[in-house]
């Protein structure tokens, strides 16, 4: 699928016809996942753990920045914790409780990748 066709994108408005190279293209070419940890189902169960706590926010736009930006505060982290511990079915170090660890997708599935080895 073309990136401006995925439902983070929506919001563009762009028609199929505004980008017609892009939509030929993407019949042509296969793009691999920029982290390819990084799995399908891992991501949308994060996503979904981060809208139940805060609803008010579009993770699937806002991919960093969540406690940097004030989008996220302590007790919203407990809550994470908890949930991905249930979710993931792994234990999570207390030493691993720190703000950048909970400051992007990209962070917290690190974050799981290491309470899971």
């Amino acid at each position: 699928f073309p990136i401006h066709s995925m439902r983070g994108y929506k919001y563009l408005n762009i028609k199929n016809d505004d980008l017609k190279n892009t939509n030929k293209l993407s019949k042509e070419i296969f793009s691999l996942p920029m982290y390819p940890e990084l799995s399908t189902v891992k991501l949308e169960k994060v996503i979904k753990i981060l809208t139940e706590i805060r609803p008010e926010f579009d993770f699937n736009t806002e991919t960093d920045g969540f406690v940097s930006k004030g989008m996220l505060d302590s007790f919203d982290i407990i809550s994470i914790v908890s949930d991905i511990e249930e979710s993931f079915n792994i234990a999570i170090d207390g030493a691993q409780i720190l703000p950048e660890n909970f400051d992007s997708i990209q962070a917290l599935v690190d974050l799981i990748n290491k309470s899971n080895s």
